[in-house]
């Protein structure tokens, strides 16, 4: 008697007003091992079917229901509609709205079973459309960028010599292309020297704050053709050093008395090349840096025979803690920038890549900068850190706040391999409770770092499938010798917290059958 069937609605639209029809297709089927099976006429429906249908419409004759029901989501009041079922299970069905019919959501119930939900609100209808496209080049370091814009009406005709508003920004944007998704794509040169980093990182320092064509946007008041189109120039577009979007937007006055909108994205190139960077996981060791590094074109298509280089820079930290007024403090950080060394340099293969093996002149938090030259002399770069462990003691810089990053040496895992992960403690030596979480706390350890080793490493069972969190509680003791005084405890007991989800395989969980 167990409720195998499932039951589907397919609207016309899900929006809709006081006084219109909303028109249903419902499907009912049967859930089997082979798959969905037809509901037939004359089949008994399940007991809690029968006693639904009982208590609701006083009949249990088949697993076919005669009447649906349209309930109001606020107030309950319900609706019922009659349902003439096909040979295979379907059902037309619609509902002529009444016009003192209360707003909001309604859900269709068929068999006792939710089957769909639609809207009835007030609002008015378009009409008026409109089209804004950019041009079908990609812009490579341009100065200008020219869009076509289109007006017209619903019913026909183009809206000829209407006043339109175009406003336009630049954007900071992120290059993603398929295949490539673990490279750094894009990311930019990297400013050397000092940088504090209470104001803002070496990626956007080198960016004017208000600078027009940047972070401002630009307001075009024109008017269209009798034609309703528009040619617009949007000019004056700042110098790019890593790729960005030009937002757009075009406003119009709708003839229902409404101002509206359409948008599109421009994606402006410092180059004609993309250079990514994939490192061979977080946890490196000196004597073995791997990495890869790739040059695309601005359609993500892979470029060969381009000379890149590679370069390393180490990035050292330095935080001290600042009195404040009233007695409080609070840390300030600041970290230089500068280049060790060259890792590698060649040309692309035939798939684009330059493998690279090399011996880390330093040690510690490092940057990989890869950059190579279009035909055309244009600079294209990215970047990406990464930690390389060493003989001597490294930490993290210090915030006023209590989160630090957690990074898992890789994001899968298979049961019975063991989970590393990078703990950025700001801490010379501390304990770590890390729990191992999901619906509760699933397992607890304790592990220490310190400046010589700042990664941890956990067992990954079977249980753990498909994904956990692995929280990292980070505890320094008091620091011995510095005692507190009457404003501040600076050897006080502290702590820091990271998590971070892992994804994890089924391989506990498969049926192993030959």
């Amino acid at each position: 008697d167990e409720d195998s069937r499932t039951v589907a609605t397919v609207f016309d639209r899900t929006l809709l007003r006081a006084g219109e029809t909303v028109h249903m297709k419902h499907f009912l089927r049967r859930r089997t091992q082979q798959g969905f099976a037809f509901v037939r006429a004359g089949e008994p429906a399940p007991k809690e079917v029968r006693d639904w249908r009982a208590r609701e419409l006083g009949t249990d004759k088949s697993a076919l229901p005669e009447r649906g029901f349209l309930v109001h989501q606020g107030s309950g009041e319900k609706v019922e509609f009659p349902l003439r079922w096909d040979a295979n299970g379907s059902a037309q069905g619609e509902w002529a709205i009444p016009r003192e019919a209360k707003l909001g959501l309604y859900e269709v119930l068929i068999g006792g079973q939710s089957a769909g939900e639609f809207r009835v609100e007030q609002f008015r209808v378009p009409t008026m459309k409109a089209r804004l496209a950019g041009p079908k080049q990609p812009a490579v370091a341009p100065q200008a960028v020219t869009l076509d814009a289109q007006v017209s009406y619903l019913s026909g005709g183009p809206a000829g010599m209407a006043p339109v508003k175009l406003r336009s920004v630049v954007q900071d944007t992120a290059v993603q292309f398929a295949d490539y998704d673990d490279f750094a794509l894009g990311a930019g040169d990297v400013r050397e020297g000092v940088v504090d980093q209470g104001g803002g990182d070496e990626d956007d320092g080198e960016e004017t704050e208000g600078a027009p064509g940047q972070d401002v946007a630009r307001t075009q008041a024109l008017q269209l053709d009798r034609a309703g189109g528009a040619r617009i120039v949007v000019d004056r577009l700042p110098q790019v050093e890593r790729p960005k979007s030009l937002l757009a937007e075009l406003s119009y006055q709708d003839a229902n008395g409404e101002t509206l909108t359409v948008s599109t994205h421009v994606p402006l190139w410092p180059s004609s090349y993309v250079v990514g960077i994939k490192p061979d996981g977080w946890l490196l060791r000196r004597d073995a840096l791997k990495f890869q590094a790739v040059v695309l074109d601005v359609t993500g298509k892979p470029v060969a025979n381009v000379p890149v280089t590679v370069d390393i820079l180490k990035r050292m930290t330095y935080s001290h803690r600042r009195r404040l007024v009233g007695g409080f403090y609070a840390y300030e950080n600041s970290s230089e920038i500068k280049r060790v060394g060259e890792a590698c340099s060649g040309t692309t293969d035939a798939r684009g890549l330059l493998l690279c093996d090399a011996r880390a002149p330093e040690e510690g938090d490092l940057i990989l900068r890869a950059r190579a030259t279009d035909p055309q002399q244009r600079v294209a770069a990215t970047h990406r850190e990464v930690y390389v462990a060493g003989d001597e003691e490294q930490w993290f810089a210090h915030a006023d706040h209590d989160r630090i990053d957690l990074l898992p040496a890789q994001k899968r895992y298979e049961p019975g391999e063991q989970a590393r992960f990078q703990v950025r403690s700001p801490f010379r030596r501390a304990t770590v409770l890390v729990t191992v979480e999901r619906e509760g706390i699933l397992d607890t350890y304790v592990r220490q770092v310190s400046g010589h080793d700042q990664t941890i490493a956990i067992p990954v069972k079977a249980s753990y499938a498909p994904n956990v969190f692995v929280s990292a509680l980070v505890v320094r003791g008091r620091v011995a010798g510095v005692q507190p005084t009457a404003l501040v405890d600076l050897g006080k007991p502290a702590y820091k917290l990271g998590i971070e989800p892992i994804r994890v395989g089924w391989r506990g969980h498969e049926l192993k059958v030959d």
